[in-house]
């Protein structure tokens, strides 16, 4: 028959356990959350290139407008 004490040690050995397992999940969650904010960076970055080249776009089609219209008035 165990005594107290063994058997507190046992609970607290088994508490012990529980957390670790706890914590390595906590880690693996912690890992994967980077993961997903590192890929979200990734996209804000290719977003703000995307407007960057819809904006030179915008800005090619304008000069494109006003060269045309130039050239209709000089006929």
């Amino acid at each position: 028959m165990r005594t107290p004490t063994q058997a507190a040690h046992q609970k607290f050995s088994m508490i012990n356990r529980h957390q670790s397992s706890v914590n390595s999940h906590q880690s693996s969650v912690n890992s994967h959350q980077s993961s997903v904010i590192s890929q979200q960076s990734s996209v804000i970055s290719h977003q703000s290139t995307v407007i960057s080249h819809q904006s030179s776009v915008i800005s090619q089609q304008s000069t494109i407008k006003i060269y045309a219209i130039r050239c209709s008035q000089r006929r």
